[in-house]
């Protein structure tokens, strides 16, 4: 059987590594410290074993708060003596969470392993960084077919319109409160795009006379309180002005599951004639929303949802 040699780590060429191969060369690699593992604790994680790849969860089916439609459907009724009683009974939904594989592939020549042999590990720890940063992409963004469906593609998301008549590429006081009051679940907390700074920055509200109160404080470079809720600042969010670019999201109903957690395996025997060491790591995941769509209030018409993100303000 002939094969070609695997794209990876190499002596012969500086960008691959053989940079690396100096006399007394000190090396100082480091990552940009993105948010890149801020979601993912906070959801609802499950961890299969055994033979099963799936999990189904049961929950009510409930998109209104309407009578009738509470709860799954069940009613209690006042009634006068020795008057008939009524039944009602409840409706469950469930989804079911069935993990696919998301993998990572590195080759490494004989020969960047002799000469920088610290390469290994710090390439190693890069695409670990890479596996946080897809999963958390996938929460956002997933399509549902063969992976994850993101809270921006599943029916229980609320887009919440522009002010009328706002600028293009702003975010004012309005939109704030407007996404509060449309948003379900108690422990929702902000998402944005650090792009959004310059205009979350500029937000206040007037109280009386003359109290202006900042709306957005600043804690760190990616992270802050916005409102009186946290706020981290997330690569996946949208560019300023775009749907998405400022989300309000309730990361508890939304489910997780993984099979084995992240797994790494080596060989030397797959491109043995070319000298080169293979590293594969493999991840078995999937994740959705617990909410099949917004849900209908008991007195009025807005809906609300635990993911809720400002719509594009072209």
């Amino acid at each position: 059987e002939k094969r070609a040699a695997g794209v990876g780590q190499v002596l012969g060429v500086g960008s691959d590594g053989g940079a690396f191969v100096q006399t007394d060369f000190a090396t100082d690699l480091f990552q940009k410290g993105f948010s890149n593992g801020s979601v993912l604790p906070k959801t609802q994680k499950r961890t299969l074993s055994g033979n099963s790849n799936s999990v189904e969860i049961f929950g009510i089916d409930e998109d209104s708060r309407a009578t009738g439609s509470r709860n799954g459907g069940v009613r209690v009724y006042t009634k006068a003596e020795l008057e008939q009683y009524e039944s009602s009974k409840a409706k469950f939904n469930s989804i079911e969470i069935k993990v696919d594989k998301i993998t990572g592939l590195l080759f490494l020549s004989d020969e960047i392993l002799e000469d920088a042999a610290f390469l290994e590990g710090e390439v190693s720890g890069l695409f670990v960084s890479e596996f946080d940063f897809k999963l958390q992409d996938l929460l956002f963004h997933g399509l549902g077919s063969g992976e994850p469906l993101g809270i921006m593609n599943c029916n229980a998301l609320v887009a919440v319109p522009k002010k009328a008549a706002q600028a293009a590429d702003t975010i004012v006081t309005e939109n704030i409160s407007n996404m509060k009051a449309r948003v379900a679940g108690g422990k929702a907390e902000w998402y944005a795009n650090r792009d959004t700074i310059p205009q979350l920055d500029a937000l206040y509200r007037t109280i009386g006379s003359n109290n202006v109160t900042p709306l957005f404080k600043q804690t760190s470079i990616y992270s802050g309180i916005l409102d009186g809720i946290p706020i981290t600042f997330v690569e996946q969010a949208e560019t300023l002005g775009d749907k998405g670019d400022l989300c309000l999201v309730d990361w508890s109903q939304y489910v997780t599951a993984t099979k084995g957690g992240l797994k790494k395996a080596e060989s030397i025997h797959l491109k043995f004639d070319y000298g080169q060491k293979a590293i594969k790591w493999t991840i078995r995941f999937d994740g959705q929303p617990r909410w099949r769509s917004p849900l209908t209030p008991y007195k009025g018409s807005k809906t609300t949802s635990p993911f809720v993100v400002l719509a594009e303000r072209a």
